[in-house]
C-alpha cells in the first residue's frame, strides 16, 4: 500500500479529481480564430509573431515583460470612461454576459478566472479604443506617454496587429456601441476608426470605398487587414484560359514579359492585390515603403 507524508498529494478517487479538471475546461468552438503561431513559423522570425511592449488578450497576459504597460492601460480605461456616460459596473456586467462567447474565440482553454478574464477584456479594449481615438482625432493627449514617443507608438501599433495579441472584434464593436461616443455629432463606428487607423500604416488598406457590411464577420484586427487586402472582384469567367508567368519578380522576369508582348502599367488602386490583365496590358498597383511621419519628425529634427 502506497503512503506519503506529503499532504498536497490528492488521495481521493482519481475519477472525481479528473472530473473537476475537465469541468473547468470551456468547450472549444469551431469558430475560434485567435491562436498561437506554430513553432515552425515562429522559429523563422520570432519578432514577427510576438508582441513587443503590450499584451492584448489572454495569450500573453501577465507576462512579466509587459507589466510596465499595465498602469498606462488602466489610465486608458479611466480616459475611456470619461468619454462616455456608461458606468464601469455596466461595462463589467455587459462583458460577463458574453464571457462564454469570448472564450470560444480562442483556440486554447484560457486558465483565467471569470473575474480576471472580464477585467482583462475591459482594460485591453479600453486601451485599444484610446489608441484608435488618438489616431482618429489626429493626435494624442499632450501629456500622453505613448503619443509623445513615436518609436513607442510604432511598437504599440505593431503589437495590435500580432495574431496572438487579439481581442474578438465583436466585443470591440459591442462595447463601442454601448459607450455611444460621438465625434462631430456622429456616432463612432469601430469599422471606420479601424479602417482609418490601418490606412495610416499600410498602403494596402487605402481603398477608396468603405463598405461596412463587407466586414460583418471580421474576427479580429489581423482578419480585418486580410479582408481589406482581398481583391475587389473575385469572380472568374468559366471560359478563362490560364497561363503561367515567371515566379520570381526579377528584372529578367519583366524583360520576359515585355518580350512576350505584355505592357506594364502602374494602377492607381491602393489595393496591393488589385492586379488586372487585359488586352496584353498588365496593371499592377504601386508598392510604397515608408516610415511614419511622426517617427521621422522626432528622430530627424536638427
Amino acid at each position: 500500500m502506497y503512503t506519503s507524508n506529503d499532504s498536497s498529494i490528492d488521495l481521493e478517487n482519481p475519477a472525481a479529481s479528473l472530473r473537476r479538471e475537465i469541468e473547468r475546461i470551456h468547450r472549444l468552438s469551431t469558430k475560434f480564430c485567435i491562436f498561437r503561431v506554430p513553432n515552425r513559423l515562429r522559429s523563422s522570425n520570432e519578432k514577427f509573431y510576438t508582441p513587443r511592449i503590450v499584451s492584448i488578450g489572454p495569450l500573453h497576459h501577465d507576462t512579466e515583460c509587459f507589466k510596465a504597460m499595465e498602469f498606462y492601460k488602466r489610465k486608458c480605461l479611466k480616459d475611456f470612461l470619461e468619454r462616455t456616460k456608461v458606468s464601469l459596473e455596466v461595462f463589467v456586467e455587459f462583458i460577463r454576459k458574453k464571457e462564454s462567447k469570448l472564450r470560444a474565440y480562442y483556440a486554447e482553454n484560457i486558465a483565467l478566472s471569470s473575474h480576471d478574464f472580464v477585467k482583462m477584456i475591459l482594460v485591453d479594449a479600453s486601451f485599444i479604443f484610446e489608441v484608435l481615438f488618438g489616431g482618429f482625432f489626429g493626435k494624442g493627449p499632450i501629456d500622453d506617454r505613448v503619443y509623445n514617443k513615436p518609436w513607442l507608438l510604432m511598437d504599440v501599433m505593431n503589437d495590435l496587429f500580432v495574431l496572438e495579441n487579439q481581442l474578438p472584434f465583436f466585443i470591440l464593436e459591442d462595447l463601442l456601441s454601448l459607450a455611444n461616443i460621438e465625434i462631430d455629432h456622429e456616432r463612432v463606428s469601430m469599422i471606420k476608426i479601424t479602417h482609418k487607423f490601418s490606412c495610416e500604416y499600410w498602403d494596402i488598406c487605402k481603398i477608396e470605398n468603405l463598405d461596412e457590411e463587407h466586414y460583418s464577420k471580421v474576427g479580429h484586427f489581423v482578419d480585418f487587414v486580410r479582408i481589406r487586402a482581398l481583391p475587389s472582384n473575385l469572380n472568374v469567367r468559366k471560359d478563362s484560359k490560364y497561363t503561367t508567368i515567371p515566379k520570381k519578380t526579377t528584372t529578367s522576369s519583366v524583360i520576359k514579359l515585355r518580350q512576350a508582348g505584355v505592357k506594364l502599367k502602374i494602377r492607381t488602386s491602393k489595393n496591393l492585390f488589385n492586379i488586372r490583365f487585359s488586352n496584353g496590358k498588365l496593371e499592377i498597383p504601386l508598392i510604397r515603403i515608408r516610415i511614419h511621419r511622426s517617427f521621422v519628425k522626432k528622430c530627424f529634427c536638427f
